[in-house]
């Protein structure tokens, strides 16, 4: 991403609000941050993935921004009802569902 990376200094922070769960972080550097988004995905080992996208710029001044984007998870998909995709959920090849809300 390195987009993103030429747009990040040394000692950026970000910090993440997500409904119900409140302010998270915040995860300080550019490293770590370039980190969360890039290798996040390959930490996750369970059955649930979390894809960070649709990253837009909102507001800007000198010191901040304030960026909005899109938390996406998918999960591997098991052949029981129980499992199966319900509204907002679409099932993806090799098993995989994906989910634009949030996770139940």
């Amino acid at each position: 991403m390195p987009e993103l990376a030429a747009v990040l200094t040394q000692d950026t922070t970000w910090t993440f609000t997500m409904p119900g769960r409140g302010v998270l972080g915040p995860v300080a550097g550019r490293g770590a941050v370039l980190d969360l988004i890039c290798d996040g995905h390959t930490a996750q080992t369970g059955r649930v993935r979390h894809h960070l996208g649709d990253v837009v710029v909102t507001t800007m001044d000198a010191a901040t921004a304030e960026v909005r984007a899109h938390l996406v998870w998918v999960r591997r998909w098991v052949v029981d009802r129980r499992a199966h995709p319900d509204a907002g959920q679409h099932l993806l090849g090799q098993g995989w569902v994906v989910s634009c809300g949030s996770p139940r």
